[in-house]
């Protein structure tokens, strides 16, 4: 299984643990598992429109300058 590489150490992980889904989230996992990397990419396209639009940002105040970011999204950092 793919998931059994997944690690999040000291994090709480909604989806995930110990390589296999959480009570209630196979599903889930199945349906991440079966996209194409074509289908990821588009949703993470149409994800992080959603997350400019509805302004869903964080600060960093230790910068000058425009200090307000979008909360990143990256498929890639996730084991499917």
């Amino acid at each position: 299984m793919a998931w059994a590489l997944y690690a999040s150490p000291g994090c709480w992980d909604e989806l995930i643990v110990n390589g296999r889904p959480r009570e209630g989230c196979a599903g889930v996992v199945n349906y991440l598992a079966a996209l194409t990397i074509a289908e990821l990419q588009d949703r993470q396209r149409a994800a992080e429109l959603a997350i400019q639009a509805m302004g869903i940002t964080f600060t960093v105040y230790s910068e000058a300058g425009d200090i307000d970011r979008a909360r990143p999204f990256d498929w890639r950092r996730s084991p499917w």
